[in-house]
């Protein structure tokens, strides 16, 4: 038996929650967590751990938490099996161009038609895209900017198609999708994801600018009518569009399309413009950041740990090569270097360089000392995005946020048992 190397463990009084490598959990007795730990640490083999329990009731427990971890991925029972879950691959974010067709008022990257930033030209753009088909990706997204905003923006697709395997995605505003390419759009890309931050002509228009709301819906039926289900709609909560997070879904649900919501952030012109678009404090709470579909009364959804897959399994690459953790974390002190500087892709993954950046992302979620988050219970389920406690660390947002979330987060995580059938185990798997 062996731990997955990735694996989290807290401790709280009697209690243990064991964390996997993408957010999920138990909570378990600590002596049920204690004797495992022991019995791996001494290469028990599974039936002299089994022994060594006090009665059967015992044995079928422990039975049922390794079968709930070896589920998680987080305990190899049979280290040596075939069947492990192969580790995740990864997904890059290619921003080809600066370039864009609106102005949107809380854009993150300063997109604009007039953008100063050079786009790379396609022979230096194909070379990055070898690169990165060497690591064997999942998913390979072209974003911007908008994306569509380039006239080569086919033959870089028609490119990857025929030299790799991953999928291809599209982000884009949706504006520029027509009839004379969308099926040029469904032919080359696995799915779109399409922004439209409101869910009418009025709420769109507030953030997108008149007529927006319209060609975006149009955008969503071409894409339909040619074929394509894999499309998703975001918006980002403004003080204008939060209470409409329900109208939302209901939009999505109807245009059968996958819903996502996207917490605002002051960078880009999200910083010169936060004043008139960021949430009032009362927004700041829980059920705003997690897509979960699993739901409880106290949060309005069952929390993930954080387990935030910047720089390790995703990456974001600007217009001129540079290398960063994801959009969020943009800023140069968490710059991993550039793309065009990099020879051999996967030895760069193994470098100083790439550790010394990941280093620097792990120690956003790891309060200081003298930081009241420091002592916290719960600190591992609130923050789920650096680059947001990034920003918001010093603001008084953490603490009001810390108010709302933070008794909901204890009971949910600590608390007593939301679904169980035995109440001597008081496992919580995610």
């Amino acid at each position: 038996m062996l731990w997955n190397s990735n694996i989290k463990v807290i401790h709280r009084d009697e209690n243990t929650v064991i964390v996997n490598a993408i957010g999920k959990w138990i909570r378990i007795p600590k002596a049920f967590f204690s004797a495992l730990d022991i019995a791996i640490s001494n290469a028990t083999t599974l039936d002299k751990l089994l022994a060594k329990l006090a009665d059967n009731e015992d044995r079928e427990d422990m039975k049922r938490i390794m079968q709930v971890l070896e589920n998680m991925n987080s305990l190899h029972i049979k280290p040596d099996s075939t069947d492990q879950p192969n580790p995740a691959k990864r997904l890059y974010y290619f921003e080809l161009t600066n370039h864009c067709n609106l102005q949107c008022g809380h854009c993150a990257v300063n997109a604009s038609h007039n953008s100063k930033i050079c786009d790379l030209p396609f022979s230096i753009i194909r070379e990055q895209l070898d690169k990165l088909a060497k690591t064997d990706p999942a998913t390979l997204c072209f974003t911007g900017g908008e994306p569509l905003m380039r006239e080569d923006i086919f033959q870089l697709g028609e490119y990857i198609k025929s030299h790799s395997s991953h999928d291809l995605a599209l982000m884009t505003n949706g504006t520029l999708i027509k009839h004379e390419n969308v099926k040029d759009i469904v032919r080359i890309f696995d799915s779109v994801d399409m922004s439209i931050d409101g869910v009418d002509e009025e709420s769109c228009s507030k953030v997108r600018g008149k007529g927006v709301f319209q060609k975006v819906i149009n955008a969503i039926e071409l894409l339909h009518q040619e074929g394509l289900q894999s499309i998703s709609l975001s918006m980002v909560l403004t003080k204008d569009n939060y209470k409409l997070q329900d109208e939302f879904n209901l939009l999505c649900e109807n245009l059968g399309v996958a819903p996502i919501l996207r917490i605002y952030e002051a960078v880009g012109r999200g910083h010169t413009n936060q004043k008139k678009y960021i949430p009032p404090k009362n927004a700041l709470n829980v059920k705003d950041i997690g897509n979960s579909e699993e739901r409880t009364p106290e949060l309005g959804y069952r929390p993930s740990a954080c387990t935030c897959a910047a720089g390790k399994k995703i990456l974001y690459i600007k217009p001129d090569g540079r290398i960063f953790p994801c959009q969020s974390l943009d800023q140069n002190e968490f710059c991993m270097g550039n793309i065009l500087d990099i020879e051999d892709i996967n030895a760069y993954f193994e470098s100083v360089v790439y550790s010394t950046a990941l280093n620097k992302i792990d120690a956003l979620l790891i309060p200081e000392k003298e930081h009241p988050c420091a002592t916290c219970d719960v600190k591992s389920f609130c923050w789920g995005c650096p680059g947001l406690l990034y920003r918001w660390k010093k603001t008084p947002a953490i603490s009001h946020r810390c108010q709302i979330n933070r008794d909901a987060l204890m009971k949910s995580v600590w608390g007593e048992e939301l679904n169980t059938n035995d109440n001597r185990i008081n496992s919580y798997a995610r």
